[in-house]
Order: structure tokens, then sequence, then C-alpha cells
């Protein structure tokens, strides 16, 4: 029994060394701006973006393909009978080589644009010379150089094309499975292994011709839970990242080791130009903070139409201008990183910790930096800036001490550290101390309830220690 308890330590201590999960935050109040089919988009369900050099922003639907110029939509469709169109209006990737040359994956085929008459032209599918596809139904595409690129169909087929002849060499592999999942991986790493993956399938890397398993073992703390993929991505220092619906794992390829770094499904990532990494998960947003190990989350907000748009995130891309585009089921949703240079607080209905209410009515930040909002019917908050938080103080009939009333009209700090907190509803004023989160209530005239309305309180060095209050009938000093 005994031996058995430390063979059981053992484990759980191996498990915990090696999935070592990041600690998680949420934020509340980054605004986005988003793109739906009110805008012009030929589809909500977003698959893939791309940009090109000329700054226009490529966008792959289950209903279409558009080019985005930063105003209007241009939308291209499949047309019945019409070769020149594109083959198929479910998009799974696009490729933009260096040369933009624009390549789109369908359902149906390989698609290429034509952008002297915006028209496409479709690679072959596989004849007995060797030329184009064996499989229409292409999932990814990756270039390799400027005569070659590599596309991956549902059958289990890597395909090395040659984008002037079509000549292609074929190499077998697992084949994925559930092909409504759009997720299908196919990368290639500074080390110029081309790595793959899917639903139900990898991961798998490439070496020399042949094409070679990791395997995966939901037993072992060192291995991938699931034989699953929807994403490859090394980043500058060079770590290297597998998502898939078993969540975010970092891989030491030299050592076959997987370290679990977050539970949520995750299906696409990005780096921005200050290192912090993105990903596009099934529950979210989410970013990695490397320097401080953790991560924080956006998610939608009921009633908040400047919060990210959806929570299942299909895809995500960095434009040029370094804002973030994020397709997801409903449309995109895009973080631009100067309109959020101002942070916006405000009240959440489903988030208990945000602002008490909008409207603010004033401010206070005492001697110890601490910020202090009163609100007009929400009371007083103060906000805690080390998470985020507000702290509220209402209006209770229930509580002896608490606030007066929830409409507060002016905040003052006295010499004591005591907050002097006038008030709109005709009940006087009081004062808090932070110490104790203890309210008294005072009145100027407790036979006139209709006029006691405080509307700011000011100091006097040398007379009054405490300060005056200005209401409905002038000042009144407190001595």
């Amino acid at each position: 029994m005994k031996k058995w308890s430390l063979l059981s330590f053992f484990l759980f201590v191996t498990i915990i060394s090696v999935a070592q999960l990041l600690p998680v935050n949420y934020d509340h109040y980054t605004r986005f701006s988003h793109l739906t089919v009110d805008d012009g988009l030929p589809g909500n369900n977003v698959t893939v973006i791309r940009q090109d050099a000329s700054g226009f922003m490529w966008i792959g639907t289950r209903e279409g393909l558009a080019r985005f110029d930063g105003t209007r939509f241009r939308i291209f469709r499949n047309i019945p009978g019409d070769s020149a169109s594109l083959a198929n209006d479910y998009i799974n990737d696009i490729l933009i080589t260096p040369s933009q040359t624009v390549f789109v994956a369908t359902w149906e085929g390989i698609s290429i644009f034509q952008p002297e008459t915006f028209t496409f032209r479709q690679v072959p599918e596989l004849f007995k010379d060797g030329r184009g596809l064996l499989d229409a139904h292409v999932r990814a595409l990756q270039f390799e150089d400027e005569k070659h690129i590599w596309a991956e169909t549902y059958d289990g087929t890597l395909h090395k094309l040659n984008i002037e002849t079509w000549q292609t060499g074929t190499f077998q592999h697992d084949k994925p499975s559930q092909p409504y999942y759009d997720y299908h991986a196919l990368y290639k790493d500074r080390e110029n292994t081309l790595w793959i993956g899917g639903r139900n399938m990898g991961p798998l890397k490439k070496q020399g011709k042949n094409i070679i398993r990791i395997e995966n073992d939901p037993g072992n703390p060192r291995k991938k839970r699931d034989a699953d993929v929807a994403f490859f991505f090394e980043d500058s220092n060079n770590d290297f990242w597998v998502g898939g619906l078993d969540g975010l794992y970092q891989y030491d390829r030299k050592n076959d080791v997987f370290n679990k770094r977050m539970s949520t499904s995750s299906y696409k990532m990005t780096e921005c130009r200050h290192g912090c990494l993105w990903v596009a998960t099934g529950k979210g947003l989410a970013k990695i903070d490397r320097d401080r190990k953790e991560i924080t989350k956006f998610l939608p907000t009921d009633n908040d139409n400047s919060s990210i748009i959806h929570d299942n995130l299909n895809c995500i891309t960095l434009d040029m201008a370094g804002n973030l585009w994020i397709g997801t089921e409903r449309g995109i949703s895009i973080l631009n990183t100067t309109q959020n240079m101002i942070r916006h607080y405000r009240h959440l209905h489903k988030e208990p910790h945000s602002l008490s209410n909008n409207h603010v009515s004033s401010f206070l930040e005492d001697k110890a930096q601490n910020i202090w909002v009163g609100t007009r019917g929400g009371g007083l908050n103060l906000f805690h800036k080390e998470n985020d938080r507000f702290e509220h103080f209402k209006f209770s009939d229930k509580e002896e001490n608490s606030i007066s009333s929830d409409q507060v009209s002016a905040l003052f700090e006295d010499n004591d550290g005591k907050i002097w907190i006038g008030l709109w509803q005709g009940v006087g004023f009081n004062r808090f101390d932070p110490d104790t989160k203890h309210f008294e209530h005072f009145a100027l005239d407790s036979s006139s309830f209709k006029k006691r309305l405080v509307l700011r309180f000011c100091s006097s060095p040398g007379r009054y220690a405490d300060g005056r209050v200005l209401g409905c009938r002038g000042y009144q000093a407190l001595r």
C-alpha cells in the first residue's frame, strides 16, 4: 500500500511539473469594431483572413470570398457554368505568395485570382500525366518556393504542386474526419520541416519522402492528449505551439515533450510586434503575456456592442498597421491598438465588478492614490487598478451605516483622510472612513429634507480644517 501511495505521489508531481497551465485573467473593457453581412461580408461564418502587399484584406467565408479595401467589399462567388468564377463558395484557406498571387482553397478545388480581369483560373484535377489534384476538397495551402506550393486535401493527400506546369508529387497520410470542422493545419517551420494536422489527425511531420506521426497519449502528461491539430505556430523566441480541440501546447521538438498551457480549444495563433501571442479559441480571444506568464481572455458581453462579437473564433491575423482581425461565426471583430490607448470603463450588466452606473458625477484621487468614482444612481465606487475591478458602496435600508443615497454629487478628502460625499437626493451628506468602511450621516438643517442638496466641498486652509459645503442655499462652514 505504501509503495502504491509513493508511486501515486510521484505521478502527481510529474503531471504538475509538465502540464503547467498558465493563470487566466479576464478583460471586459477592451473595445472592438465589427464587420458583418450588414456591412457587406458575403457570410458571417469567417474561416480565413489574409492581407496582401497592397493592403487589401482577403476574407474567406462559408458563403463566398471578399476583398476589403478598408471601405468597401468586393464579393466573389461561384457562378454555375462559369469556369472563370470561384470554384466553390465554401472557402477553407487563402494563400498569398511573395509575388502576390492569390490562391483560394475551396471544397471543390483551388482557384487562382486574375487581377487584370477579376476572374479566376482553376488548378486542374489529376490526369494520367501527374498534373493537378487527387481530391477537389482542399483543406489547406502552404508556400514552398517561387515554383511550388503545398496543398492538403480531405482524402489524406499532401500535394506538392508546380504552379507553372501543375506537375504534382503526392504523399499519403492519415485522413482527417468530420469535414464540418473548418480547421486544418499545414505549416513550415524555420528548419523547413513541414507539419500537418487536422480533425482527429496529427501531429504529423514530413521527413524526406515519409510522413511521421507524433504519437499522442491521454495518460502521459509529456504527450499531447488527442490526435487533433488545428494549427502549428513558431514564435519569435523559437517556441513551437500546437493547438487543437484538446487545448494549447508548447512542444519541445528536440525532446518530443508537450507542455499544456491552456485547456480551451485553440484554433489559430499570431504574434504582435511587441511579442505577445494572440490565440483564437472556442471560448473567446486569448492574449499570452510571456513575460508575466499569464493569459488574458476577451469574451462577448451582453448589451455591449463594443465587446468581441462572438466567443467561438475561427481565425486571427495581424494587418500591416498592427490591428488584429478575428474571424468568428458571426462576423469579424477588429482590435485597433490605437483606439484602446484610452481605457473605457463602463457598467456591464452581467459583470458584478464593473462600474455601478454609467452616469458618473464626480472623481477623487485620495492621498493613497486610490480612485473613487461617484455616480448618479450607482452610489460610490472604489477602483482597484490591479485587476480592473470596482468595489461598490450602495444604499441599503437594511444597513444603518451604508451610504444615505445612491445619487452622489460630490467627493472631497479632508486632512484626516476621510471622504466627504455630497448627495443629490435631499438627504444631506456623508463622511466615509476608508479604513472601517463606515458612513456617517449629516444634515445642515434637519427640518428641511427637500433642500439639502450638496453640490460641492471646498477647503479653506488656516480657518476651517474640514472644509465648506456648497448647496442650493449657499455655503456652510464645517468646523
